[in-house]
C-alpha cells in the first residue's frame, strides 16, 4: 500500500467561510489559507508524485477578491516588520504574482495537481433531503470552481466521501466523470465482477476507492488495478480510461468501518433546522412572486449556515436568523430592501451562488417534459448493436431532435448501457426482459416486450407522447398494445421480413416471427419501408388490406476522412478490398470466398470482411481448410474508429449480399468517398447506379463479381470517379436532414388523422 499523502484538503478547517472574514478581522484566518496553499504549492513544485487538492469552493472564490489579496499583503507587511521568519512565505507570494489560483492551475498543467472542488459546505450531501439542496451545493460549487479554473472539473469530493445511490445522478447531470468513496463502501459493494477495478455507477459515474491512514490522517489509494498487484496511481487519465465494474454501490463514509459517526449528538440537533430551512429553501423557490434577489440571498445565508451550524455561535446564529426574515418576506411578497442590502455586503454574496439558474433550468425541464414527444421503440440501441437497426434508430433519433422534437427511445438493455440518460439530446431508456436470461429467443421476445410495454406505460403516465414509431417486429407486441390501451398513433418501419431473409418461410419459428410482422402491420397507421424493393416485397409478402406504405430510405452522416492521417495498423500493408456485415447466409460472403480464391494467382493482396455474426467460426474454417488465411481474413466486429481506417485504406468495398433490404453499410462507404461494389439486389441496386456511384454483380455470381474486382484493379482512376460519384449521390439523397424531415411528414400526418378520428388528444 501507498501511506503517502496524496490528498490535500484546503483549507484543513472546512468549516471556514469568507463570511467570518467580515466579522473577525484579526489576521488568523488568512494566515491560516496563506500557510496551507502555499505550502501545497511549494510542495508540489518540488516534488515528483501528482497531489490530489480538494479545495472549498468559497475559498476559492475568496482567494480571486481584491479584498484577500489586500489582507494578505496587509498580513505578510505586519508580520514582516516583527518576524523575518515570514520572509519565505512572502517571496511565495510575490512568486505566485499574488494569484494562489493562477498557480495552482500552473501545477495543474504541468500534472503536479489534479484539483477538484467539495461542495459549497462540508455538510454530508447524503443527509440533504431535497432536489434543490443537493444541486444548489454542487451546481454552486461547479460554477465557481469553471469562473476561477475557467473549465469544469471532472473529478468531485463528497464530503467525508459519503455516498448515497441517487448523488451520481446530480453529479453526472453536472458533468462530473469520478468521485471517491471509503475502500469499506468498495468492499461490501454489488459488482459484476470479481476482479479488482474501479466501480462504475448505473448512471456511469466512477469511484474510486481510498482509505485514511489513522496514524497521520492522511488518505492514500489502496492496491487496485485489473491484475490486483499494483497500486492505482493519482492521475485523472489512468482513472477515466481503466477497467470498470458496474456496481451498486450503498450508503458509506470514511472511517465508517471504525464506527466513527458522521453527526455528535448535538449535530444532530441540527438536522431538524437545517431540514426545514431546506424544505422552505424548495417552497421559495417554487413563488412565482418571488425575486431572484430575495432568492439568492435566501440561498447564500443557507449555505453559510451550513458551514457552521456546529459552532452555535453569534455569526451563525445571525444566518439562521436572516434566513427566516428573508423567507417570510418572499411568502409575503414583501421586500425589505435595507436588510438585504445589509446581508450582501456581510454575507459576501458569491456571484455562483445563485437559485436562478437552478429555478430557470428546472423550469425548462418541466416545460420540456410537458412537450410532445416521440416515443421509438427498437430492441437494439448502441452500445448493444447487433446491426444496421441499432445505427439507423441512433442516427434518425439524433436528426429529430436537430429538428427541435424531444425523443425517447426505449429498448433492451445490455451490460454496457445504463438504465436511463440523455445523449445527444435524446432520452433513452434500457430494460431487461422479465426473465433476463430466457434461452427460447421467441420466449426472450415476448418478456422483451412486457417490459417495455410496463416501462413505456410508465413514461407516457407522466409525460405526452405524440407518436409511437415502432422498428421491426420483436417489439412489435409492445408497439400494438401500446396504441390499443393509450390510443396513441403507430408508425412502423419494416427494415427486412422474415419471408425475404429466408427466400420463403418453411419453419414453425419463422411462421410465428411472420405472423408477428404481419400483425404489426395490420395495426400500424403507418408504415415506413426504407426502398422500393422493399415496398413490392411488403406488397407481395403481406397481400391483405391496404397498406399506407411510405418510402423513406435511411440516411448516412456524410463525413471525410482526412487522408494520410490514419495509421495502418495491420501486420501487412498489401493493398486490400473491405466487405462489411452480419455474418449471415444472406449477406452472401460465401460468394466472395468464391471469387477470392479464384482471383488468388492473379492479385496480390487481401480481402477483410469485417462484422460478427453465427457463421463467423464457420466461414473462418472454411478459409483455413482451403489454405487461405492470409488472402481472406474475418476480423470480427469493429468500431467505427477501425470503420473508417479501413475504409480509407481499402481499394474499394464490396457487398456480396443475397437479400439486402437497404444496405446502410453501402451508404456509409459511399459517404467515405470509397467506390462501391454491391450485388444486383434488393434496395443496393436501388442505391448503387451501376459505373456512376459504384459497380454491380449478379447475386451469387462469384464470375460476375471477379469481373467487377478486375475492373477496380485494370482501370486506372475508376475506383476515384465511382468514390466521387458515391459522395455526391449520399450527400444529395441521403442526408438526416433531409430524412429526419421525411419523417415528421409521417408523424403529422398520423397525429393529425388520429386528431380528426376525435380519438387523440
Amino acid at each position: 500500500m501507498n501511506s503517502c499523502q496524496n490528498v490535500v484538503i484546503l483549507p484543513s478547517h472546512l468549516g471556514f467561510s469568507p463570511l467570518e472574514c467580515k466579522k473577525n478581522e484579526s489576521d488568523t484566518l488568512v494566515e491560516l489559507v496563506l500557510e496551507e496553499f502555499l505550502g501545497v504549492i511549494d510542495l508540489c513544485e518540488h516534488e515528483q508524485e501528482t497531489k490530489l487538492i480538494v479545495v472549498s469552493p468559497l475559498i476559492l472564490e475568496w482567494l480571486i477578491t481584491d479584498d484577500f489579496k489586500e489582507r494578505a499583503n496587509t498580513y505578510f507587511k505586519n508580520k514582516l516588520s516583527e518576524n523575518q521568519q515570514y520572509q519565505k512565505s512572502f517571496s511565495q507570494w510575490l512568486n505566485c504574482q499574488e494569484d494562489i489560483p493562477a498557480a495552482l492551475q500552473k501545477l495543474q498543467e504541468k500534472q503536479k495537481l489534479i484539483i477538484i472542488p467539495t461542495s459549497l459546505s462540508h455538510f454530508p450531501l447524503t443527509h440533504l433531503l431535497t432536489d434543490i439542496g443537493i444541486d444548489i451545493q454542487i451546481n454552486g460549487a461547479i460554477s465557481i470552481y469553471k469562473k476561477v479554473f475557467g473549465k469544469k472539473p471532472k473529478g468531485f469530493w463528497l464530503p467525508y466521501c459519503a455516498y448515497l445511490p441517487g448523488l451520481d445522478l446530480y453529479l453526472t447531470e453536472n458533468g462530473i466523470e469520478y468521485s471517491f468513496i471509503s475502500s469499506y463502501s468498495y468492499q461490501f459493494s454489488e459488482k459484476d465482477s470479481d476482479e479488482n477495478m474501479i466501480l462504475r455507477t448505473p448512471r456511469g459515474l466512477k469511484l474510486i476507492p481510498l482509505e485514511k491512514n489513522h496514524k497521520n490522517g492522511n488518505y492514500f489509494l489502496p492496491t487496485i488495478s485489473a491484475s490486483g498487484s499494483e497500486t492505482l496511481h493519482f492521475s485523472e487519465e489512468i482513472w477515466l480510461s481503466h477497467p470498470t465494474s458496474l456496481s451498486r454501490v450503498g450508503f458509506g463514509y470514511l472511517e465508517m468501518e471504525s464506527e466513527k459517526t458522521l453527526f455528535s449528538d448535538e449535530e444532530i440537533k441540527q438536522l431538524m433546522v437545517i431540514h426545514e430551512m431546506e424544505r422552505n429553501l424548495k417552497k421559495a423557490s417554487l413563488t412565482e412572486s418571488s425575486s431572484s434577489r430575495l432568492l439568492d440571498q435566501l440561498v447564500t445565508e443557507w449555505a453559510h449556515y451550513l458551514l457552521m451550524y456546529q459552532n452555535d455561535d453569534e455569526v451563525s446564529v445571525s444566518c439562521k436568523q436572516a434566513f427566516q426574515n428573508i423567507y417570510q418576506y418572499i411568502i409575503k411578497n414583501d421586500s425589505d430592501s435595507h436588510f438585504v442590502s445589509y446581508r450582501e455586503q456581510f454575507t459576501s454574496h458569491p456571484s455562483d451562488l445563485t437559485i436562478g439558474q437552478w429555478r430557470n433550468e428546472k423550469k425548462v425541464e418541466e416545460k420540456r417534459k410537458e412537450a410532445e414527444a416521440i416515443l421509438l421503440l427498437s430492441w437494439e440501441y448502441p452500445p448493444f448493436i447487433v446491426g444496421g437497426l441499432a445505427r439507423h434508430v441512433h442516427d434518425l433519433s439524433k436528426a429529430l431532435v436537430k429538428k427541435g422534437k424531444r425523443v425517447i427511445v426505449l429498448t433492451a438493455k445490455n451490460d454496457e448501457g445504463l438504465p436511463y440518460e440523455v445523449a445527444d439530446g435524446v432520452e433513452v431508456y434500457r430494460v431487461h426482459p422479465l426473465q433476463q436470461f430466457e434461452e427460447n429467443f421467441l420466449h426472450w421476445v415476448a418478456q422483451l416486450n412486457l417490459a417495455l410495454f410496463e416501462k413505456a406505460a410508465e413514461i407516457m403516465n407522466s409525460q405526452r407522447i405524440d407518436v409511437i414509431h415502432a422498428h421491426d417486429w420483436v417489439v412489435g407486441m409492445a408497439a400494438i398494445n401500446l396504441k390499443k390501451n393509450l390510443s396513441k398513433p403507430l408508425v412502423t418501419t419494416i427494415h427486412a421480413t422474415e419471408h425475404g431473409r429466408n427466400k420463403g418461410i418453411y419453419t414453425d419459428l419463422q411462421k410465428q416471427i411472420h405472423h408477428q410482422e404481419e400483425k404489426l402491420i395490420q395495426a400500424s397507421n403507418q408504415i415506413i419501408v426504407c426502398s422500393e424493393f422493399m415496398k413490392q416485397e411488403v406488397q407481395e409478402v403481406f397481400p391483405v388490406g391496404e397498406y399506407p406504405l411510405n418510402i423513406i430510405p435511411n440516411g448516412v452522416n456524410i463525413w471525410e476522412v482526412e487522408r494520410g492521417s490514419i495509421e495502418d495498423k495491420r501486420e501487412t500493408n498489401k493493398p486490400f478490398f473491405l466487405s462489411i456485415g452480419r455474418v449471415v447466409k444472406e449477406k452472401g460472403f460465401d460468394t466472395l470466398m468464391e471469387m477470392a480464391s479464384m482471383l488468388r494467382s492473379q492479385w496480390d493482396g487481401q480481402f477483410l470482411i469485417a462484422g460478427k455474426g453465427p457463421l463467423l467460426e464457420h466461414y473462418r474454417q472454411i478459409v483455413k481448410d482451403k489454405n487461405l488465411e492470409d488472402y481472406i481474413q474475418f476480423i470480427g466486429f469493429i468500431d467505427d474508429d477501425k470503420r473508417n481506417e479501413l475504409l480509407e485504406k481499402c481499394e474499394a468495398v464490396i457487398f456480396p449480399s443475397v437479400y439486402e433490404p437497404f444496405g446502410i453499410v453501402a451508404l456509409e462507404a459511399m459517404a467515405a468517398k470509397k467506390a462501391v461494389i454491391a450485388s444486383k439486389t434488393g434496395g443496393l441496386k436501388g442505391i448503387v447506379q451501376h459505373g456512376h456511384a459504384g459497380l454491380l454483380f449478379e447475386p451469387e455470381n462469384p464470375e460476375s463479381l471477379k469481373f467487377q474486382v478486375e475492373s477496380i484493379l485494370k482501370e486506372e482512376g475508376l475506383k476515384e470517379k465511382l468514390g466521387n460519384s458515391g459522395f455526391k449521390l449520399a450527400q444529395m439523397l441521403f442526408s438526416w436532414e433531409r430524412i429526419s424531415d421525411q419523417t415528421l411528414k409521417v408523424y403529422e400526418e398520423v397525429s393529425l388523422n388520429k386528431k380528426m378520428e376525435g380519438s387523440y388528444l
